[in-house]
């Protein structure tokens, strides 16, 4: 055996080889030791909300032969010691100042075969197991989507919320459909490519603007759902600065597989009384264009932003490049209004639709206040007994009393 290849320890291939060598020779190998090892290093746990784990198996000092294509290789573990018999180990510190730091004792695998291509093609292969199992750990297999939120120097999980099907988002004819062919042409293997060629950041932004209840965070949880990404919420208050807002973003993992979507709700509260100056905003004009413009966003990242007047923000937001796609979600029209009664409504009333409508077309409701009166009427014989109830809940929800409600309120 001519060629022979050493890896140690503290190298990434050492892990990949030891590894595979144990799942491939296990009739071999007569001692091994059992581990629960994070896919993350333990100083990084502010970036994440959840811990990846997997479970492996590591031979012990070891020595034979492996059959490979018709090959033969020599596998060598062994424990490195000094003159004295000590074990020879190396210190990993920690990032920052005071860090915790690790000794780990110096291992070395040797691998000899009769050419060097042999060695290394065996290496790519048991790197390319490693990254499977690590993806297979990583597939999402449950029926939710994580939905998490900045809490001024870390993110934390605020809730799982169950996937929410695409037939349960009312949008207008069409608009629907162009929101997800939109995100799906984003999501082409080819997009991201494209992007640098012409020197764009690879990532995209939504305006989604109308009164409450139309339909704005509905739409961005189901397209988190249908799209399996992660929902990362920043909350607008006085403590978020623009140094919050930079941390916020730059804090998720760019080598994450999972797709994610940063979430800014109702960002035009920031403009309201904006002439009392800058001191009653925690976020500057400029810490926004510098997130829209893309210096701290992650690459692949969808930014979905939220107002109810967009009238009252700044133009300088809105200019080509920093907001790529702007949707109105307006009030409820007849085809929104179908949609919802013919789900939702009673059996009786399946059929009489157009009845419905001519009763209250002339009033302006949202799809939330029809979703929430024929949701609490659904199983009774008829709503049409009850139908003073809904131009109450249309009443209860004017704009006239959110503005009365919100008065005094910077921040909603």
């Amino acid at each position: 055996m001519n060629s022979q290849l050493v890896l140690f320890s503290n190298t990434t291939f050492y892990k990949y080889v030891l590894n595979y060598i144990y799942i491939t020779n296990k009739d071999k190998i007569k001692s091994f030791e059992y581990l629960s090892e994070n896919l993350i290093k333990p100083y990084e746990y502010i970036r994440r909300n959840n811990i990846t784990v997997v479970k492996v198996c590591n031979p012990l000092d070891s020595n034979f032969d492996i059959n490979y294509n018709d090959t033969t290789i020599n596998f060598k573990l062994e424990t490195i010691v000094d003159n004295d018999n000590n074990y020879q180990k190396i210190i990993i510190p920690g990032p920052g100042c005071g860090s915790n730091i690790e000794e780990i004792i110096i291992k070395k695998i040797t691998l000899k075969s009769d050419n060097n291509d042999t060695l290394i093609e065996y290496i790519d292969e048991a790197k390319k197991y490693a990254e499977e199992q690590i993806n297979l750990s990583k597939k999402s297999t449950n029926k939710t989507i994580k939905i998490n939120i900045w809490r001024k120097d870390y993110w934390n999980i605020l809730f799982k919320s169950p996937k929410r099907p695409l037939e349960t988002l009312y949008l207008k004819n069409g608009q629907k459909e162009e929101i997800l062919n939109v995100i799906e042409d984003f999501y082409n293997p080819y997009t991201r490519a494209e992007y640098l060629s012409y020197g764009i950041p690879y990532k995209s932004v939504f305006l989604l603007h109308g009164p409450p209840g139309t339909g704005k965070t509905s739409t961005i949880n189901t397209i988190a759902s249908h799209f399996d990404c992660d929902v990362y919420t920043i909350p607008i208050s006085k403590e978020l600065t623009d140094y919050g807002l930079i941390d916020a973003i730059s804090y998720l993992d760019e080598k994450e597989d999972k797709k994610r979507i940063i979430v800014i709700e109702d960002i035009d509260t920031i403009f309201i009384d904006r002439k009392k100056g800058d001191d009653e905003n925690g976020i500057t004009l400029q810490g926004l264009l510098n997130c829209f413009d893309g210096f701290s966003c992650v690459e692949g990242t969808l930014l979905f932003i939220t107002a109810n007047k967009p009238q009252i923000i700044d133009n300088s937001l809105f200019r080509s490049c920093r907001v790529d796609h702007k949707y109105e979600l307006d009030y409820a029209d007849e085809y929104q209004t179908k949609c919802i009664f013919e789900k939702i409504a009673p059996k009786n009333d399946k059929e009489t639709f157009p009845k419905f409508y001519k009763l209250i077309k002339n009033r302006k409701y949202t799809t939330a206040m029809l979703q929430e009166f024929l949701f609490f009427n659904r199983k009774k014989d008829t709503i049409y007994n009850n139908i003073d109830d809904f131009f109450k809940i249309i009443d209860s929800n004017s704009s006239d009393h959110f503005e009365k409600k919100n008065k005094d309120n910077l921040y909603l």
